[in-house]
């Protein structure tokens, strides 16, 4: 009697320590640089046809920035003869980010260049300034708070800055590059060298908009997401195999670095309960211990102060609402789109703005070829890979995701809102790699697969980051 054949579990050859001395065959370097070619010009035929760009004002620009990843593949491709091409991807995108680090800081400190800002930049510069402690922002706030209070603002210290540094937009920029450019390196030196999920995530287009001096809080939290999905999926303990004081508080960090991430919260605490309920009510116990601690350390004010205080801050005024959404909400004053609006064409196009620009059209079309590939082909299949707790969460993880990007009021506009999905887009480029982590299955396989795939990723993202630090985006 013939028995249904289980699902291929077998871990990625990079699930295990690999031979960073071994040797392997050329990576297919035409086809690598074909990808990266039509990465980038899907990118540019995007903008030109859907968003009516005069984009061969800008080609010189463009250009540089298809150089750049131009370099990076050529890189993979020379060194992945002798080294594993995801070792020597991971350490290409370290050196850039070395690089981009150290330029960013001097020009924040001698003030060489002035770019362009997105979302909450002005609102940012005034918490600073006034060294207030802002309910929707807590950890990192409280964090800056104390820096600014601290140290930047001591005489001594404030005469041997520049003018520059020493304004609340100086001090942001620098922190802003120091948090994304060590985040970053060390993330990528430490898991970069063996996941796509990880190296991906950082090649999304805002990620790199983050790093050069971007005046606004999410710099600060983006680096600490991407941490929490490579503990969530990337790291050999699953979450209900934790103990539940651990789980309780990273649940109570997560929506106290950033409201936004309060579903994150939940959802982690749904997957624990798998673990029964004895453990799960230790887990919301100490989510609740562990969060009335941090607010009572972080906030000038009782726990009932910060919860009021939150809730004002989260009501949203028309006023600062972009012209076409105002009136379109599920219910007045609501922070969601009514569905009507949600799926209509002027939406979803202002959608596709922002993921063309902010998050890169690459990774979405690489998570949905890679998600049809290995999709289970029979429902019991589908059954028992849903048995795993990791796969539910991922799957639960997107929808969440998508739902957020399609519902969420961007109250400034697909232009100035542009880094609001920030997550949603990461997430996307992390499980595009980790879907692929898993479908390569040998070293020769790797070193094809990952030139291919940092070309395709690589081409797209040089073109919308020259679009979102230099030539200014398309208006909408």
């Amino acid at each position: 009697m013939q028995t249904e054949p289980s699902i291929d579990e077998s871990p990625s050859p990079l699930d295990t320590a690999p031979d960073v001395t071994a040797r392997g065959g050329a990576s297919g370097g035409f086809y690598a640089f074909a990808a990266c070619l039509l990465s980038a010009c899907i990118t540019i035929a995007l903008s030109e046809l859907v968003f009516d760009n005069t984009l061969v004002l800008y080609y010189p620009h463009l250009l540089g920035g298809l150089a750049v990843a131009f370099l990076i593949v050529g890189c993979i491709h020379v060194l992945s003869r002798r080294y594993p091409a995801r070792l020597v991807f991971s350490r290409a995108l370290v050196v850039l980010w070395v690089i981009i680090g150290v330029t960013t800081l001097a020009d924040v400190v001698y003030g060489w260049v002035h770019l362009g800002g997105y979302g909450d930049r002005v609102p940012m510069m005034e918490i600073i300034r006034t060294n207030r402690t802002f309910p929707r922002w807590l950890m990192g706030m409280a964090v800056l708070k104390w820096i600014h209070a601290g140290i930047w603002e001591m005489p001594t210290v404030e005469r041997m800055m520049s003018a520059n540094l020493a304004s609340p937009e100086g001090f942001v920029e620098f922190w802003s590059t120091v948090a994304m450019a060590v985040a970053t390196t060390s993330i990528l030196w430490i898991w970069g060298r063996r996941r796509l999920s990880v190296i991906l995530a950082t090649l999304v287009p805002v990620w790199f908009m983050f790093g050069v001096g971007y005046v606004e809080y999410y710099p600060f939290i983006a680096w600490f997401f991407l941490l929490w999905l490579i503990y969530i999926f990337e790291t050999p303990v699953r979450l209900e195999n934790r103990s539940p004081y651990e789980v309780g508080i990273v649940t109570a960090a997560m929506p106290l670095a950033y409201i936004g991430f309060a579903p994150l919260s939940a959802l982690m605490l749904a997957v624990y309960a798998l673990r029964g309920p004895r453990d799960f009510f230790k887990a919301v116990g100490t989510a609740v211990l562990a969060g009335a601690i941090m607010i009572r350390v972080l906030y000038p004010g009782d726990v009932d102060v910060f919860l009021r205080d939150l809730y004002e801050n989260m009501q949203f005024l028309d006023k600062w609402t972009y012209g076409r959404y105002v009136g379109h909400y599920i219910r007045p004053g609501s922070n969601f789109f009514a569905p009507g609006y949600a799926l209509s064409p002027d939406h979803l196009r202002d959608l596709l703005f922002m993921y063309v620009f902010g998050g890169g059209v690459a990774f979405p079309l690489m998570l949905a070829a890679l998600a049809l590939w290995r999709r289970p082909r029979k429902m019991r299949r589908w059954r028992i890979a849903m048995r795993d707790s990791r796969t539910a969460t991922a799957v639960a993880l997107v929808l969440w995701q998508a739902f957020y990007m399609l519902f969420y009021v961007a109250r400034l506009g697909p232009q100035e809102d542009i880094d609001l999905f920030f997550s949603t887009f990461v997430v996307m480029a992390f499980f595009a790699g980790y879907l692929a982590d898993r479908a390569i299955r040998s070293s020769a396989m790797d070193e094809r697969a990952t030139s291919l795939i940092a070309a395709w990723a690589l081409g797209g993202t040089s073109i919308a980051v020259i679009y979102l630090l230099d030539v200014g985006m398309p208006v909408v």
